[in-house]
């Protein structure tokens, strides 16, 4: 999980390559609720640019869902 305040008109360019499968999503806390602007599951690769809508303190998150380790790399740019 990598964590970054950001708010509109701000833009993340992101992108990550895993060497197997994993679940990937950008998301927010809001008191006990968890919103989620991206959400995708069971992916080894993606790249974007995300535009927040309103000032959060956003988290980039991959779970591994295998039974063996994960190679993963990532950047993310704060524009």
């Amino acid at each position: 999980e990598s964590c970054f305040p950001a708010k509109n008109p701000q833009k993340i360019n992101y992108q990550f390559q895993a060497s197997n499968s994993v679940d990937f999503n950008i998301h927010y806390h809001h008191g006990k609720k968890v919103s989620y602007p991206i959400k995708r599951n069971h992916i080894k690769s993606s790249n974007g640019i995300f535009k927040p809508k309103s000032g959060q303190f956003y988290c980039m998150m991959w779970k591994n869902n295998n039974k063996e380790s994960v190679k993963l790399t990532f950047s993310a740019k704060l524009n």
